[in-house]
């Protein structure tokens, strides 16, 4: 019976200690799951002047301001497994396969399952007098009054 409470309280230490430090999965590593909704934003930042190209190019001439969903299922190895282009407005498939071919060659975190996100895009064309950029003023001490 002795032997028997032992076991079972050396079973219950085990069970509650915390796992040393070097045991845990450190954040990014391939010990994760999936991807971050984080990781996934900085990672495919640098395709979104493409992917907004791609956009551009194949929506010429309809409406000024429209929406982009890009549905994904990101690879374990960090490769696109599958990709989804979703335009509301824009007919025909040659946006899915100018997206589709920059997809190739995009590469995320290898990661211990597959990433199964949506991302969202809203590209705008502003054609008013005076968009974008103004000059101005850009001391620290503010900007001088101008007299008339």
């Amino acid at each position: 019976m002795r032997s028997l409470v032992l076991l079972v309280a050396i079973g219950l230490g085990i069970v509650a200690c915390p796992q040393p430090a070097h045991a845990q999965p450190k954040p990014g590593s391939i010990d994760e799951r999936t991807l971050t909704a984080a990781e996934l934003g900085r990672y495919i930042e640098p395709y979104v002047p493409a992917i907004r190209a791609c956009y551009l190019t194949h929506t010429r001439g309809r409406s000024p301001s429209a929406a982009l969903r890009l549905e994904i299922i990101v690879h374990r190895d960090g490769s696109v497994w599958k990709l989804g282009v979703v335009a509301p407005g824009v007919k025909g498939r040659r946006l899915e396969a100018c997206v589709q071919k920059l997809a190739q060659s995009w590469h995320f975190p290898v990661r211990a399952g597959f990433t199964t996100a949506v991302i969202p895009f809203f590209f705008q064309r502003t054609r008013a007098p005076g968009a974008g950029p103004q000059p101005g003023c850009v001391s620290a001490r503010g900007c001088p009054e101008k007299k008339p």
